[in-house]
Protein backbone atom coordinates (compact mmCIF):
# COMPACT_ATOMS: atom_id res chain seq x y z
CA UNK A 1 0.00 0.00 0.00
CA UNK A 2 2.75 2.79 1.21
CA UNK A 3 4.82 1.51 -2.34
CA UNK A 4 1.62 3.05 -4.33
CA UNK A 5 1.14 6.00 -2.15
CA UNK A 6 4.54 6.86 -2.81
CA UNK A 7 5.05 5.88 -7.09
CA UNK A 8 1.95 8.19 -6.94
CA UNK A 9 3.79 10.75 -5.32
CA UNK A 10 6.19 10.44 -6.98
CA UNK A 11 4.97 10.98 -10.60
CA UNK A 12 3.14 13.58 -9.21
CA UNK A 13 6.28 15.53 -8.26
CA UNK A 14 7.97 14.27 -11.92
CA UNK A 15 4.83 15.62 -13.56
CA UNK A 16 5.35 18.99 -11.59
CA UNK A 17 9.28 19.59 -12.04
CA UNK A 18 9.00 18.74 -15.99
CA UNK A 19 6.36 21.37 -15.91
CA UNK A 20 8.58 23.55 -14.54
CA UNK A 21 11.53 22.39 -15.76
CA UNK A 22 9.52 23.49 -19.34
CA UNK A 23 8.95 26.88 -17.98
CA UNK A 24 12.04 27.31 -17.06
CA UNK A 25 13.46 26.68 -20.81
CA UNK A 26 10.47 28.65 -22.35
CA UNK A 27 11.81 31.71 -20.32
CA UNK A 28 15.40 31.29 -20.85
CA UNK A 29 15.12 30.80 -24.75
CA UNK A 30 13.10 34.39 -25.17
CA UNK A 31 15.88 36.07 -22.45
CA UNK A 32 18.43 34.79 -24.98
CA UNK A 33 16.54 35.95 -28.22
CA UNK A 34 16.22 39.49 -26.58
CA UNK A 35 20.09 39.50 -25.64
CA UNK A 36 20.70 38.00 -29.15
CA UNK A 37 18.52 39.56 -31.67
CA UNK A 38 21.19 38.82 -34.52
CA UNK A 39 20.95 34.77 -33.96
CA UNK A 40 17.30 35.05 -35.49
Amino acid sequence: MTGVLVDGIDSAVDERASARGAEVTALIKERAETLRPWSG
